[in-house]
């Protein structure tokens, strides 16, 4: 599956992806708001890589690399989980490389799924959580449309701490391109490489 929009196309991670990954994903940043363990070595970016292929091959979890259409770049990565299959809802996740933040391309890349996950997928919501302190990712949320439904507390116990978390929701009927350019450009591929 290949995902593609205006500036960056969405792809599965490949084993050759642990390299730049590692080096995307040992950040203090990325560990203070993610399940991503610090030092994240190469080793543990190909274990990552190879337990994301095969929950998608299982299709409870999409994890797609962020890739940049000019360069051709790994820059971040982001996904869908579908906790409960046969639920019509799934959580969205999303992590992006130091070099590469406050360029617009998290908000973008989910915007690309999104639209994916309602037209393909026939999801009807999204779910996205963030830290109470995560003020980059509560923007991209802002950006996307997201509605405040609550806080969990204590609900996820990262880097040392249990982090209170904002939720939010994003339902398709309400669901509304923010970038007309990106309706029109935005193409979505899927090629049957199994």
């Amino acid at each position: 599956m290949i995902i593609r929009g205006k500036s960056l196309f969405l792809r599965p991670l490949e084993i050759q992806d642990a390299e730049k990954l590692s080096e995307l994903g040992d950040d203090m940043t990325i560990y203070k708001f993610t399940h991503i363990p610090l030092p994240f070595t190469v080793r543990k970016a190909e274990e990552y890589i190879l337990r994301s292929n095969q929950l998608m091959r299982k299709g409870r979890r999409f994890r797609l690399g962020i890739v940049l259409q000019e360069t051709g770049e790994l820059v971040g990565t982001l996904g869908l989980e579908i906790e409960m299959p046969g639920e019509h809802k799934a959580r969205l996740f999303y992590w992006m490389g130091k070099p590469y933040r406050g360029r617009g391309y998290v908000t973008e890349a989910c915007r690309m799924l999104i639209s994916y996950a309602f037209s393909e997928l026939g999801l009807g919501k999204i779910i996205i959580r963030c830290a109470t302190d995560n003020r980059a990712s509560q923007r991209v949320i802002q950006k996307l449309g997201g509605k405040l439904e609550g806080i969990l507390r204590k609900d996820s116990f990262i880097a040392g701490k249990w982090r209170d978390a904002l939720y939010h929701g994003l339902l398709k009927e309400e669901w509304v391109y923010a970038d007309k350019h990106m309706q029109e450009k935005m193409e979505v591929m899927i090629q049957d490489g199994r």
